[in-house]
């Protein structure tokens, strides 16, 4: 599950209450969102699902013979192209299922895959899938990258996917790994309605003891000091990716080099800064702000801190990225905590509005210096967060007449980005919508995540 000399590690022994998740899910042919941050092995996870689905075999309640059907949804361009992958990953997953029927699917799938025609696809795979629907069989969607497809996927697939569940609910499940929380467009609203609350959040492998033996699995042959090691272990907070980089510069290092300032060693590891930032990336403005300011609050300031974002606390606490102990909140690494020092003068921070000094913030900071103009712009977008703004409506509302050029609309929201934006080469508060028809407009007031993160 970690790397290549984890191969005898199953995510059953190593993330017990995930693979209990995964297999209710399964097993009740439910659909459930995994969502973990980056550095969590989530990707991995899924990937060892679609490998070794057997792994599971003693949480289901009875005896069941899962077929993984892992599908890249983003690549799918169409509800054709969808039954024409669904065919191919049945046919490549034929081995999981009983013999009789494997000469069935692979005579379908030679038959059907260069079919032009959506009704002969889709009518294959639906004819198919239901032979297959036998008691105590069931079918594994298995989809990475979810929260990008709910956002950039295409409509058609989401309604083929919503489609072939729907039809086989009590044989067909839907397994779906994102990074975060999924706001659904309208186009994919039915999807949302599939997983009804149904969410297990991936945060560091828990047990200090299962950590320990899978860094001790790979530095067999260095024999690490105890003392070391135990130190090593919390530094990853038990994340996957980040512990194999740990690992990775304890097996490069001279040790004799840096015994006297190891942590400083360690920190600057390139791939251990790439894990840091990875994180970091995948986190909104607004909670890197609080992180921020998490890592340098006083002990005596502590308790109001505390009731000003318990809410965004306990959820660190969820996604691993903080821990509770001594009666407060604590970043989950001292790796982690530096790279947040280093990183404060990034952060920006919520966008809001007070009304008790009728000016616009950035965190604690005010904004004001904008133009009348920008200004104006702002107050649209804070009206309408999240929404896709057609150009004509930011017209309307700022100059109020319809004879304004686009070069005009530009420029404001290039003084916004100039005063909001920690980076206006990748926009995170104001995003462009280029490939819609016009352009579109839209605002994320906490500043979303690093969309290269999300590719």
């Amino acid at each position: 599950m970690l790397s290549n000399n984890n191969q005898g590690m199953t995510m059953a022994s190593f993330r017990p209450k995930a693979a209990q998740q995964l297999a209710a899910w399964i097993d009740s042919a439910t659909c459930g969102l995994l969502i973990g941050l980056p550095s969590t092995g989530k990707t991995r996870l899924l990937n060892s699902l679609s490998q070794d689905p057997t792994a599971l075999r003693a949480y289901f309640s009875e005896t069941r013979c899962v077929v993984p059907l892992p599908i890249d949804l983003l690549s799918v361009g169409s509800a054709d192209d969808f039954w024409r992958v669904l065919l191919r990953k049945l046919n490549e997953s034929r081995d999981y299922i009983c013999p009789e029927l494997r000469p069935v699917i692979q005579s379908t799938f030679e038959a059907q895959i260069y079919n032009d025609f959506s009704f002969g696809l889709q009518t294959a795979a639906r004819e198919l899938i239901e032979r297959l629907c036998q008691p105590g069989v069931r079918l594994v969607i298995i989809g990475d990258r979810f929260g990008r497809f709910c956002r950039h996927g295409q409509d058609a697939v989401a309604d083929a996917l919503y489609d072939l569940y729907t039809s086989f609910p009590r044989n067909v499940a839907l397994i779906a790994g994102v990074q975060r929380e999924i706001a659904y467009p309208p186009g994919k609203m039915r999807l949302g309605s599939l997983f009804n609350g149904q969410q297990f959040w991936l945060g560091g492998i828990g047990g200090k003891g299962a950590v320990t033996c899978l860094l001790q699995d790979q530095l067999t042959h260095l024999d690490p000091n105890p003392k070391l090691l135990n130190e090593l272990v919390q530094l990853s907070g038990g994340f996957p990716v980040l512990l194999n980089a740990i690992a990775d510069w304890r097996r490069s290092v001279q040790w004799a080099w840096v015994a006297d300032n190891w942590l400083e060693s360690l920190y600057h590891y390139q791939p251990v800064q790439n894990e840091l930032q990875r994180l970091w990336e995948a986190l909104t403005q607004t909670e890197r702000s609080i992180l921020s300011d998490l890592e340098l609050v006083k002990s005596s300031q502590y308790a109001k801190f505390e009731r000003l974002y318990g809410w965004y606390l306990c959820e660190f606490g969820r996604k691993g990225v903080c821990t509770y102990s001594n009666g407060r909140w604590h970043i989950f690494s001292d790796l982690f905590a530096h790279f947040i020092r280093d990183s404060r003068h990034t952060v920006r921070g919520n966008i809001w509005f007070n009304e008790n000094d009728d000016t616009y913030y950035q965190g604690n900071q005010p904004l004001d210096d904008l133009s009348p103009r920008a200004e104006a712009a702002l107050a649209y977008f804070l009206a309408h967060p999240y929404k896709k703004c057609e150009k004509d409506q930011l017209i309307e509302h700022i100059w109020e007449t319809p004879h304004v050029t686009d070069d005009s609309i530009y420029q404001v929201i290039r003084e916004l980005r100039r005063t909001l934006e920690p980076d206006a080469r990748n926009p995170c508060y104001i995003f462009n919508h280029r490939s819609l028809r016009g352009g579109r407009y839209q605002f994320f007031p906490e500043g979303r995540p690093n969309d290269r993160l999300l590719q």
